[in-house]
């Protein structure tokens, strides 16, 4: 029954999404994140997501109205940069056989980059995204937290089985950034209820990322919530529940998850700690032998570890996002992954400088600074998980290139005094406002 609902639903949008194709990214964006056609009986191998993209790339495509320009930003030009990189270091990648499936697969995750960056052009069409996002993670981390509270933490938390979400690692790591973009919603709803559901959503996601004994979504989450301290305006508040919750969740889980956590600090002694540093010399050899090109996409084969690695019987994978493109996308790679994520970093820092003096734009400071600490969590959890080709994090940086347009398109707008017509869209022209039109920064 569930299987024959889903697949009329999403029947009945596709016409929907060739002709509006920002309804379609909505669709996609939430198969990309949620997985929904997972908890199907038979549909769950149904290639939706192909299905859903070929039709808003068609409709984007046709429709003459859709505008295929972007302006000429430093974001943009190295994520072009880095599409074309790995396109040539694939052509002449250690492992022929593999390559060309791991290709093809970022290469979807920069489409849907560009497709964000197209279709979304106002703050209704980024407030809705930014909330399918939110849901669809954050589904995930209500789920584990139930399941944790009733196991004990006994077991770890998954996600769905198809996608990348399975693995604990990837789920974890979701959780961990979808965090920010949480308290941003909870900071600009209008009802109670809303901020309710925000808020158990925040503690039910904590409680899931501990559960998924993931010790880099661990670090990406207690770096989430420092910097979430930093950037709050009333820190004694946050201060006096963040330190009961987290020693009473800490306190809660068993022994299994803290022996796990300490090995953290006992590296030396533990086996996979340990093949973490030799891979990260792997990666650093190998790069010191092809310092351009690197090995391509999953190059970290036995063959290559052995030629490699100052200790082939300890075979591990790269477990690091910045090894990873390293080793596999050479230096020019990882300059230009680097360069992405830290000019949108940079991005978020202009547009608070921007927007603090202007209240009816806190709405951007609010969301710019919440990015900022999901780019930052991925930084830090990303030194131990080799997540380098992530969806999620991309999207994110289209969020803030997407959030500097309206900015500098709200910054070009003319006075009150003589008004003219703006493309851009106060969110308070919309039905949607009825939920998220609240001021900001009230916790």
């Amino acid at each position: 029954m569930r299987d024959m609902a889903l697949i009329l639903f999403v029947l009945s949008l596709l016409p929907t999404s060739f002709y509006h194709p920002h309804i379609g990214l909505y669709l996609w964006t939430w198969f990309s994140y949620m997985s929904p056609h997972s908890f199907t009986w038979h549909a769950y191998d149904f290639r939706f997501v192909f299905l859903i993209s070929s039709v808003t790339m068609a409709g984007m495509l046709l429709l003459k109205h859709i505008r295929w320009t972007l302006p000429l930003m430093a974001a943009n030009v190295y994520a072009v940069l880095f599409t074309i990189w790995i396109s040539i270091t694939t052509q002449f990648a250690l492992n022929p056989s593999a390559a060309p499936f791991e290709w093809y697969r970022s290469l979807k995750i920069m489409l849907m980059l560009w497709a964000t960056l197209i279709l979304i052009n106002n703050r209704q069409k980024l407030e809705i995204i930014l909330l399918v996002t939110t849901l669809s993670i954050a589904f995930f981390g209500f789920r584990g937290g139930i399941f944790t509270l009733l196991h004990g933490g006994q077991f770890r938390v998954h996600g769905p089985h198809t996608g990348f979400f399975w693995d604990n690692n990837a789920v974890g790591l979701a959780m961990a950034l979808a965090i920010p973009l949480m308290r941003y919603f909870y900071m600009q709803a209008r009802f109670l209820v809303v901020r309710v559901f925000f808020a158990i959503s925040i503690f039910t996601t904590i409680l899931s990322i501990i559960a998924t004994y993931s010790r880099g979504s661990v670090l990406g989450l207690l770096v989430a919530l420092f910097f979430l301290f930093l950037k709050t305006r009333h820190r004694f508040t946050w201060l006096l529940i963040l330190l009961p919750v987290l020693y009473a969740i800490f306190q809660f889980m068993p022994p299994a998850w803290l022996d796990r956590m300490h090995s953290i600090s006992e590296y030396q002694e533990d086996r996979a700690s340990t093949g973490r540093l030799i891979a990260w010399q792997t990666a650093i050899n190998l790069a010191a032998d092809r310092p351009i090109l690197g090995g391509g996409f999953s190059t970290m084969t036995r063959q290559v570890f052995y030629k490699y690695s100052p200790d082939p019987t300890n075979f591990h994978d790269f477990h690091s996002i910045y090894f990873e493109v390293l080793g596999e996308q050479g230096y020019p790679g990882l300059f230009l992954f680097l360069a992405f994520f830290i000019t949108c970093y940079r991005y978020g820092s202009y547009i608070i400088r921007k927007t603090k003096d202007k209240p009816h734009l806190s709405w951007m400071l609010d969301l710019a600074a919440m990015l900022q600490v999901s780019f930052v969590a991925y930084a830090a959890a990303g030194t131990f998980l080799g997540m380098a080709y992530f969806d999620l994090p991309w999207h994110l940086g289209s969020f803030m290139i997407i959030l500097k347009i309206l900015l500098e398109k709200e910054l070009a707008a003319p006075t009150p005094q003589t008004p003219q017509k703006s493309d851009f869209q106060p969110i308070h022209e919309h039905k949607f406002s009825s939920i998220f039109d609240r001021p900001a920064g009230t916790m």
